[in-house]
């Protein structure tokens, strides 16, 4: 593994353990997380209509949504920061917390709004807050002796990372996504509320009436959810009569999706049973409460003040795949202290403030011209042991495959990163050398095919076991 790893290991005596090879041992239990995004809308335009005036306007958004997100869920966390957006999470102890969630959430976007509207009347009619709701199980790989793939019960996995000098959590996988996904179909002074998460509401008898209050306003396929088919779009509101009022006069013009929330919203609980048992996820909410648990202070909510230099960075690897499913290879140098000489598939560091996906867009296009797109859930994770201090970094795997053409990708290659480049055809990896290889390379490069062909209908037959 190359691309930033030799900058994140100062200590030259450390080694790469068992690369790409899956963590041993037990994994820790699936945990049940809620997931909230405040979204500023009209931010772009403002920005140019008001240069001078913007940055002190979104400083005092962050603020304020922070402050009145932590004033009714005092659990919440700050999860990060992307653009113009802050997104929180918390462990889910109860279907009864879930409901306050929603309708606190609510009322968040209502104060924020009027908070901004109070502090500086100039983005009245020009900025509006929109959110997203989401629920998720996830787990967290337990590091130890790398020898078997553990069994991960939950398809997101949560991986250590940090929130300015604090101790933090990121989360990766499809379930994660959904949020995300959901963001440029929700209106301005709406929460939107992901169908899993609508679900697991309408299975709790004792959900404080939240039913009546959550609509279905249309159908979008969103990219990578479902299988690419159409997904409920969900919109919560506490008082449906005056969801007129609350949309903007012209959102109902420019947006179907307004346009039904104004004139026949549909009752989820009419229609969302039937849809999640056909969608195949009719046990979601069983599984869910399964994972719900009391969150212990020490470790899962409380911030702990450390070092820069004690954090542990998260890797991650893509496998990339061009359109004649080859995989792309680069050979590291021969004078590199760590495994020289050894074939590899590029590697990608996680920053605080940009997702996996972004982080390994930019070093892949860095690093060899590539521009790809990647499955987010990964396929296998490993850790690198630095000897000396005992520091383990996690790291993760994920399939993804080449937008340009693959004769574009980069002859001239960075000398301390890589030596060669090369595409090796998916059928021939089997006389792939495990001596002139990072380990595990062929069962890694056939569960990244897999997970390809799952997500891709235009690829070539399975592999041959």
């Amino acid at each position: 593994m190359v691309g930033y790893l030799s900058l994140a290991i100062d200590d030259p005596k450390s080694k790469i353990a068992q690369f790409g090879r899956p963590i041993e041992g037990k994994t820790e239990k699936p945990v049940a997380y809620v997931f909230l995004s405040l979204d500023l809308v009209g931010s772009t335009e403002f920005k140019v209509r008001r240069p001078g005036e913007w940055p002190v306007i979104f400083r005092y958004f962050y603020a304020v949504a922070e402050r009145e997100v932590k004033n009714v869920l005092p659990e919440m966390r700050v999860w990060k920061y992307v653009g113009d957006e802050i997104l929180f999470y918390m462990q889910i102890p109860s279907p009864q917390h879930l409901a306050k969630f929603v309708t606190e959430a609510g009322v968040v976007i209502e104060t924020i709004t009027r908070l901004l509207h109070n502090h500086s009347p100039i983005v009245i009619g020009a900025l509006a807050i929109k959110g997203v709701i989401w629920a998720a199980r996830a787990q967290r790989p337990k590091p130890g002796p790398v020898t078997a793939q553990p069994h991960l019960e939950a398809p997101n996995v949560i991986i250590p990372t940090v929130h300015g000098d604090q101790e933090a959590e990121d989360f990766l996988g499809p379930d994660i996504d959904i949020g995300f996904r959901l963001g440029p179909h929700v209106a301005a002074n709406v929460l939107a509320v992901s169908a899993e998460l609508a679900f697991i509401l309408l299975d709790h008898e004792d959900s404080m009436g939240l039913s009546g209050r959550l609509r279905i306003v249309g159908y979008k396929q969103l990219k990578g959810v479902w299988r690419g088919r159409p997904y409920p779009i969900i919109w919560y509101c506490a008082d449906w009569e005056a969801i007129r009022q609350i949309l903007p006069y012209d959102a109902v013009l420019q947006s179907d999706l307004a346009k039904t929330a104004v004139e026949s919203p549909a009752q989820v609980s009419e229609t969302l049973p039937l849809i999640m048992q056909q969608i195949g996820l009719g046990q979601f909410p069983g599984e869910f409460r399964s994972s719900m648990k009391a969150p212990e202070p020490e470790t899962e909510l409380r911030y702990t003040s450390i070092s820069r230099a004690k954090l542990a960075e998260v890797h991650c690897v893509a496998i990339v795949f061009d359109t004649s499913m080859r995989v792309l290879a680069a050979r590291r140098p021969m004078d590199k202290e760590r495994m020289p000489g050894i074939w590899e598939f590029g590697c990608a560091q996680i920053r605080s403030t940009h997702t996996v996906e972004d982080c390994l867009k930019e070093a892949y296009l860095e690093d060899f011209g590539a521009k790809i797109e990647v499955v987010n859930q990964p396929i296998a994770c490993y850790h690198i042991l630095v000897e000396q201090t005992g520091k383990v970094i996690p790291g993760f795997i994920f399939p993804a495959f080449l937008k340009n053409e693959s004769e574009d990708i980069k002859t001239a290659l960075h000398p301390k990163k890589h030596s060669e480049l090369n595409w090796v055809p998916v059928d021939e990896i089997e006389r792939l050398s495990v001596d002139e290889w990072v380990p595990d390379a062929r069962a890694n490069i056939q569960a990244a095919y897999r997970a390809i062909q799952e997500h891709h209908a235009q690829i070539s037959p399975p592999l041959q076991q």
